[in-house]
């Protein structure tokens, strides 16, 4: 884990050199967004990516670009792996870019998962749609061990601290928190 806390515009400066990173963020302003945390037990509601300097790919209402000051009212927790290479960091970024470039019908949230998000049952959703954690599924086009399937941000988030402990390159590269 890292003490690194971003300055706002530390965070909004962050070089295309040290991306793709993996968003976990916590908006304590949102009633939604504190049922999943209390749903889940964790700190974290919501899964984006940070494809490009200052943009988020984020799966909203619909899976797109937004502008990384959307969420400066928000706790952030960027994750990062040391031993992607280049190949692979340019993978995830063009599987992130092909899926915003989807027809918008299939970039589409998926309401019904989050059904099974709070039943229990997973496996309840609607092919082809996804909701935001499901994101986490670009791991996959650099560390074939990835293997969560329907995952929660608690999930992901708890995949990539096992891996930090079993020393597969994945680190807390840094925080944010707001003034």
């Amino acid at each position: 884990m890292t003490d690194r806390y971003l300055t706002k515009a530390e965070l909004l400066s962050i070089p295309e050199t040290d991306l793709p990173l993996l968003v976990l963020s916590d908006n304590p302003y949102s009633f939604f967004a504190w049922g999943i945390r209390v749903h889940e037990k964790g700190y974290y509601n919501h899964l984006m990516w940070m494809h490009k300097p200052g943009i988020l790919a984020s799966q909203d209402g619909i899976f797109r670009e937004a502008p990384l000051k959307k969420y400066l009212g928000h706790r952030l927790k960027f994750w990062t792996n040391e031993t992607w290479t280049a190949l692979q960091k340019a993978a995830i970024k063009e599987t992130i870019q092909i899926d915003l470039n989807r027809f918008w019908l299939w970039r589409l949230y998926d309401p019904v998962a989050i059904i099974g998000q709070w039943t229990g049952c997973e496996s309840i959703q609607i092919p082809g749609l996804d909701i935001c954690s499901d994101k986490g599924k670009y791991i996959k086009k650099a560390d074939r061990i990835f293997d969560l399937k329907r995952p929660s941000p608690k999930d992901v988030n708890s995949w990539l601290e096992e891996a930090e402990q079993y020393l597969r390159g994945y680190r807390v590269w840094a925080r944010y928190v707001p003034d």
